[in-house]
């Protein structure tokens, strides 16, 4: 009991750190909050930080799950991060998917606009040859001064930006094509696997599942339900845990289970026979261990308001005497 406390203690405290950081870091902005106001519009500098906070929450959020499924004697050690099997999988191509997305509409911006924003100049004191040096369409407004006999002109020029060049469009287009690629073959290997485990499942031997005991051995009919602990090897997510004898079977409910330890609770019909019973455990697979006598059942506990058997009332039987006369 001891250490179930303790092991429920240090999944809160995971949770509530876990808590803490990503509250943090959302009440930090993301970390954006630190950029210069300069950068602030700039999606060369916002973009890669955004995605490596979001990762790092993403990482930290895993951790706590893990702690979780281990505290809690759910993990599996045969998957990544003792997670049930394939979520690790379905989260790298579901976030190669979201990436995907953010930067295929972020190139596909950069390629549609130009290039920067528009640059205002101002020339002051040029002359008439300077003047028409500049570009007419990119003169907004143009003031004359006059010394002597001599013209010089104020100018506000408006420079547009710049169109991106067709290397840039090449390469940005080259780097969309990689990452659908790789979204694809990511997509493509994670349902690849499932299909072939599926298959290999057909063929391959199933699980060996080990009992070795049992913590409840005996009850009465009519028990309420009791906590039971069977204790084993080579457990993979029960199916059907139960007691068996002949035709007769009791089934044990609310199964929790890791590689090595089955929980569960164990209730007693009052319709049963009294005898002893064999324990089976099967795996999702299929795989099946039995324990020969592991419990038996045995009749009520008669109660002190249980009726008695009936007192004989004839005298004769009461008095030697009266039989004797």
């Amino acid at each position: 009991m001891k250490a179930s406390k303790n092991i429920s203690w240090i999944a809160v405290f995971f949770a509530i750190l876990t808590v803490l950081i990503l509250v943090g870091i959302v009440w930090k902005g993301y970390g954006l909050g630190y950029i210069p106001a300069r950068h602030m519009e700039n999606p060369d500098i916002l973009l890669p930080i955004l995605i490596s906070v979001s990762a790092v929450g993403l990482l930290i959020s895993l951790a706590f799950l893990a702690v979780s499924f281990s505290a809690l004697e759910l993990s599996d050690r045969n998957q990544a991060l003792g997670l049930p099997e394939g979520s690790v999988r379905a989260l790298i191509a579901l976030l190669l998917i979201i990436l995907f997305v953010v930067i295929s509409i972020y190139l596909y911006g950069r390629l549609r606009s130009p290039v920067g924003s528009a640059i205002y100049k101002e020339y002051i004191g040029i002359s008439e040859a300077q003047l028409d040096a500049i570009p007419e369409a990119e003169v907004i407004s143009i003031r004359v001064r006059t010394e002597g006999e001599e013209k010089t002109f104020n100018v506000t020029r408006r420079i547009p930006p710049s169109e991106g060049s067709e290397a840039s469009q090449r390469f940005a287009e080259q780097v969309l094509t990689t990452i659908s690629t790789l979204v694809v073959s990511i997509a493509a290997f994670y349902f690849g696997v499932r299909s072939v485990e599926a298959a290999r499942g057909i063929v391959t031997p199933t699980s060996i599942p080990v009992i070795r005991s049992i913590s409840l051995t005996e009850g009465r009919l009519g028990d309420a339900a009791k906590d039971v602990e069977i204790l084993g090897k080579n457990f993979d997510s029960p199916k059907t845990v139960k007691l068996v004898r002949g035709s007769d079977e009791i089934p044990i409910e609310e199964i929790s289970a890791s590689e090595t330890r089955i929980r569960g609770k164990l209730a007693i019909p009052e319709k049963k026979p009294t005898k002893k019973y064999e324990l089976v455990v099967v795996n999702k697979d299929g795989g099946e261990d039995r324990l020969a006598d592991a419990f038996e059942v045995k009749d009520k506990v008669a109660s002190a308001q249980d009726p008695q058997e009936p007192v004989d009332s004839d005298p004769s039987a009461q008095d030697p005497s009266a039989a004797q006369g």
